[in-house]
C-alpha cells in the first residue's frame, strides 16, 4: 500500500493522521520507498529544527507510515543526521565468516612451516563464496 503524504504539511495534520488512523494498521513498503519517505518527511518538517514533543510526533508517524520499527525509524534518523542523507547500508559483510570445511584443503596444500613461524603466523583461511559448492569430506 502506498501512501500519499504529499498533503501533509504541517504538524497539526500529522497529528490529525495519527488520531484517524488508530485502528489502521498499514502494510510495510518496499524498503527503498520506506527509506526514501522518511528523507521527504524529515526535509519537509525540517527535523532537527523541531521541539522534543514534535520529534516524537514525527517518529510516531514515520513507523506508522512506513511499518518500520521504532528502532529501525531511530537508526535512520541518526544516519541522516550524520550524512543529511538516507541510503541502504545493507550488503555483503566486510570480513566474511571463514569457512570452516575449507580448513583441511588448505592444510593439504599448504607447504609446511617452520615452528616459529607456525606460533605466530596461521595460516589464511579463505572465505566462502555464495553458490560455492562444499569439498568432498574425507573419511
Amino acid at each position: 500500500m502506498r501512501l500519499d503524504t504529499h498533503r501533509l504539511q504541517t504538524l497539526d495534520q500529522v497529528r490529525e493522521f495519527l488520531a484517524g488512523s488508530a485502528g489502521i494498521n498499514l502494510q510495510p513498503q518496499r524498503r527503498a520507498d520506506a527509506y526514501a519517505l522518511v528523507a521527504t518527511i524529515l526535509q519537509r518538517f525540517d527535523y532537527a529544527l523541531l521541539r522534543k514533543a514534535d520529534k516524537g510526533l514525527l517518529r510516531r508517524f514515520l513507523s506508522k507510515a512506513t511499518g518500520l520499527s521504532r528502532a529501525q525509524v531511530t537508526r535512520l534518523l541518526r544516519q541522516h543526521r550524520t550524512t543529511g542523507a538516507i541510503i541502504e547500508r545493507r550488503g555483503a559483510p566486510r570480513r566474511p565468516f571463514a569457512c570452516p570445511h575449507r580448513a583441511p584443503l588448505l592444510k593439504n596444500n599448504h607447504e609446511p612451516e617452520t615452528s616459529l613461524e607456525a606460533d605466530h603466523h596461521p595460516p589464511p583461511t579463505p572465505s566462502c563464496s555464495p553458490g560455492e559448492k562444499l569439498p568432498a569430506q574425507t573419511k
